[in-house]
């Protein structure tokens, strides 16, 4: 299936992968769109691409100084915007050659698969270049040209019969006719053998495909000079290659003629092969039942040396077996007797040990004893003087106390006195019948006695201390208005509690 190499218009630069993937044979998108956002300042060139970004018009570079941007986010001005989006990625064009004559006249197709990358070169503009000047369709004539040319050539120089060694990875498989059995014939000799036969064929098929691999690699070569630097190809690959319906038949029935042949060749070489495999098999079950006889012979006679030997080699067991029992015998009385003179010698020794240690453990005891009951007293006598001089201090300590407390406590009764003494006023304040004045005239004081017990009782001089109340002022008002005196206070004293009495 042929591809065609184009352009397409797309939206924004982020719907491109969208074109990409549905269209094969698309090398170049221009987004129709402004890339620039008010709220987003920047154009974004995904990645896979190469991009020319243009202001008002005008290509500008990137930061490096190169007119081809790189995938990626780049800060932009509203005037800013992607132009051209070129792909990365290896591309693949398909495409069928006609009309290809072959070394015997036999026109064919050939149908060729190239797989290219458009690369930016060594000055830096090949994109550019390929965008403005190449285009897709430039590209996709220069193709079909040079590889037409190729492959014409290709097909110039094999015959019909070869054509199909120049697929590119198929088995080598050449198609011979009648002339190429006599050509084959006089290859291999009157005095050849079959195995040198087939072993010619063989390096005569691997000449034809290995042609083949050699031609596609010398046209992407070739292709790659006569194309622009902005184009590389990687690689071309011959799909398949057809021939005429009635060549591609006659050649397909001496296929199978030479197919049934050499079958049948394979046929008679396999029963050949097997009456030789059977009269060897028999051959060789004789020549292992002879060796098998010999063999039971050789083993009868090796096992009775073996027996032999075993009983010889079990006598001599036994001796070294009796031997050993009674060396280990008198080892074992010998060890014994040794462990308990050892055993009766240690008893002792423990004993005596025992005692040392027991005598020293006593002393030391004592000793130890001793000189903790000399500590104890020690600690004790330090401890009574220690109390001791605590107690002295503590009298001392006590005694300032109660000296630096003394202020205080006086201070303490003077307040318990001023408290009660407000208790006192508190008292006769809230008593009614009692006069508190600020005269230091007992004759005032008197007065105002008398005006408050009148006051009390309304003006009746019924009571008792009404009459004297209201004598007292009479007294006090005559007094100041020089009258003499018929009563006197110290009279009035002493008949105040007689009246009272009464």
């Amino acid at each position: 299936m042929a591809t065609t190499l184009s352009s397409v218009t797309i939206l924004s630069p982020v719907s491109a992968d969208a074109y990409f993937r549905t269209d094969l044979g698309l090398l170049v998108a221009q987004p129709s769109g402004m890339c620039w956002n008010p709220f987003l300042p920047f154009i974004i060139i995904p990645e896979g691409y190469n991009a020319l970004v243009t202001r008002c018009g005008a290509e500008i570079p990137d930061g490096d100084g190169k007119i081809v941007h790189k995938p990626g986010v780049q800060c932009a001005d509203p005037f800013t915007t992607v132009s051209h989006l070129v792909t990365r990625n290896h591309c693949v064009w398909n495409a069928p050659i006609k009309g290809c004559k072959t070394l015997d006249n036999v026109q064919i197709t050939i149908d060729i698969s190239v797989i290219f990358r458009i690369v930016n070169g060594e000055q830096g503009n090949g994109v550019r270049f390929f965008v403005h000047e190449v285009t897709p369709g430039g590209l996709e004539q220069q193709l079909k040209d040079s590889v037409a040319q190729e492959l014409r050539a290709l097909a110039r120089s094999m015959r019909h019969t070869e054509v199909y060694a120049c697929r590119t990875g198929a088995p080598a498989q050449v198609a011979r006719t009648v002339d190429d059995d006599d050509d084959e014939e006089d290859e291999k000799g009157p005095g050849m053998t079959f195995k040198e036969a087939e072993a010619s064929r063989a390096r005569g098929e691997d000449r034809h495909a290995q042609k083949g691999i050699d031609v596609t690699e010398a046209m992407k070569i070739k292709v790659n000079q006569t194309l622009d630097s902005c184009v590389e190809i990687v690689d071309i690959s011959i799909t398949d290659v057809g021939l005429p319906s009635s060549i591609a038949q006659q050649m397909t029935a001496r296929t199978m003629v030479r197919s049934k042949q050499a079958y049948e060749v394979m046929e008679q070489k396999f029963a050949m092969l097997e009456i030789k495999c059977e009269n060897e098999v028999e051959q060789l079950k004789l020549q292992n039942d002879e060796k098998e006889s010999k063999q039971k012979a050789v083993g009868a006679k090796e096992v009775q040396d073996l027996k032999e030997d075993l009983a010889i080699k079990r006598a001599k067991h036994r001796r070294q077996l009796a031997e050993f029992n009674e060396h280990t015998t008198s080892e074992c009385h010998k060890i014994e007797a040794d462990t308990k003179e050892q055993a009766n010698s240690l008893a002792l020794e423990k004993a005596r040990v025992l005692d040392t240690l027991r005598l020293s453990a006593q002393e030391e005891a004592a000793l130890a004893e001793a000189q903790a009951e000399a500590e104890v007293q020690r600690f004790r006598a330090k401890t009574e003087a220690t109390v001791a001089h605590n107690r002295a201090e503590a009298a001392t300590t006590v005694a300032q106390a109660e000296k630096n407390a003394n202020a205080a406590l006086k201070k303490k009764r003077e307040l318990d006195i001023d408290e009660k003494r407000l208790d006192v006023y508190q008292a006769l304040a809230s008593n009614k019948q009692v006069v508190v004045t600020d005269a230091t005239d007992a004759e005032s004081a008197r007065l105002l006695v008398s005006d408050a017990v009148l006051q009390q009782h309304g003006g009746q001089q019924s009571s008792e201390a009404a009459l004297v109340a209201k004598m007292n002022v009479l007294r006090v008002a005559s007094n100041a208005l020089g009258m003499r005196s018929e009563w006197d206070q110290s009279k009035l004293d002493g008949v105040r509690p007689q009246t009272m009495g009464r």
